[in-house]
């Protein structure tokens, strides 16, 4: 992760110091995950933080997955002590590549916090069948994607339940207009 961190130090600056042309020629400094958590660290840099001070900002995002992970498990789980879903919870922490993605700013990251954040609203649309869950489903599926592309294959899995569910109707394709915006 440091030498991702490095090179990705490097186009951060490249954003602070000049953002268009860092955005047009994005596709010449082999990254190969989305600019965006990049563009947001060099507003963070033009307001004067150093990246140890990003980095310590950054590491913030693996409590709120954790948070995020105990209010799906919560939802789903409902009979279950809360004491050990928040237990459960903390095994994010356990995870080697969060524990290294925390500390060197990556997309990754921030890309799975708004897909578990996808899931809740998922588990909510499961449990109670509101069309504002699916909204708010698609919604932060597409912004874990945009940030980390990984995630865009689970629209497949989401749009395939909700299909079965709203068959062919006007809700299907209010769907269908969400995910192309």
């Amino acid at each position: 992760p440091y030498s991702d961190f490095i090179m990705r130090e490097s186009i951060i600056e490249n954003f602070s110091n000049n953002f268009s042309y860092t955005l047009l020629h994005y596709d010449e400094t082999n990254d190969r995950h989305s600019p965006l958590i990049l563009m947001y660290f060099s507003i963070y840099r033009k307001l004067g933080l150093d990246i140890d001070t990003i980095r310590l900002l950054h590491i913030n995002i693996v409590p709120l997955c954790a948070l995020a992970f105990f209010k799906c498990l919560k939802i789903k789980f409902p009979e279950i002590k809360n004491n050990l879903l928040f237990i459960l919870s903390l095994s994010i922490f356990l995870s080697p590549t969060m524990r290294s993605l925390s500390i060197w700013p990556d997309s990754r990251i921030y890309g799975l916090f708004f897909f578990i954040i996808s899931i809740y609203f998922f588990i909510k649309f499961n449990n109670q069948k509101k069309f504002i869950d699916v909204l708010y489903n698609t919604f932060f599926l597409c912004l874990a994607s945009y940030i980390s592309p990984n995630f865009g294959i689970f629209f497949i899995f989401y749009f395939y339940n909700y299909l079965n569910y709203y068959k062919f109707s006007l809700k299907s394709l209010w769907i269908i207009l969400v995910n192309l915006v």
